[in-house]
């Protein structure tokens, strides 16, 4: 198998100046295979393939306590 993928992903939040309140997350990617498939007594095989791939995920970040490097946020 040879192959190689390309992704992007980005955050929006409400309030760029602070971790809480909505946010949605992206990413997607794209991926592409040479494959190739041999037996011990057979004929060698190659195909390629593809994959495409993707999320978004949305919610509210809560925070719930504060640290040293800053506040601990629940994200439901």
């Amino acid at each position: 198998m040879n192959g190689a993928s390309v992704g992007v992903y980005g955050t929006w939040r409400r309030n760029p100046a602070s971790p809480d309140g909505p946010y949605v997350d992206t990413w997607f990617q794209y991926a592409y295979f040479d494959n190739t498939v041999k037996g011990s007594q057979l004929n060698g095989e190659s195909y390629a393939s593809q994959l495409w791939s993707g999320s978004v995920e949305g919610g509210w970040a809560m925070p719930v306590a504060q640290t040293a490097t800053g506040p601990l946020l629940i994200e439901p």
